[in-house]
């Protein structure tokens, strides 16, 4: 699959690259994580890395509602431009629920998590 595939509702697990992470900007009472240079506020935290929903795909833009993996109280939408990405893997409904089911016993297991194993191709047309 190709990034230019992914469609609104699509759930992923998205990486951004280092250089070019995600700043929060306003529009309007809105706080929209915008990556580029021009979005750097080095007061701020970035997005980085997490899981999302798309929203929006269009024009070498990706627009996804996101839940950072480290911290899932950091969340929001994030604008992020193709050149931006690093890594997306589309979640396929797959989880480690089995795995997890076996532990139940045990008061320190964790919680069922999604699997991510479909990693979409970062090409697209210019």
């Amino acid at each position: 699959m190709y990034i230019t595939e992914l469609n609104a509702g699509d759930e992923i697990l998205i990486t951004l690259n280092g250089a070019a992470l995600a700043y929060p900007t306003t529009q309007g009472n809105t706080v929209i994580y915008r990556t580029g240079r021009r979005h750097k506020k080095s007061q701020t935290v970035p997005f980085n890395e997490g899981e999302g929903t798309v929203l929006l795909n269009d024009s070498k833009l990706l627009v996804i509602r996101f839940s950072a993996r480290t911290n899932p109280d950091f969340h929001g939408v994030a604008e992020i431009d193709y050149y931006a990405i690093n890594s997306i893997y589309l979640y396929e409904g797959e989880t480690n629920a089995t795995t997890v089911a076996a532990g139940l016993n045990n008061k320190q297991s964790a919680p069922a998590s999604k699997i991510y194993r479909k990693k979409v191709i970062l090409k697209w047309v210019e």
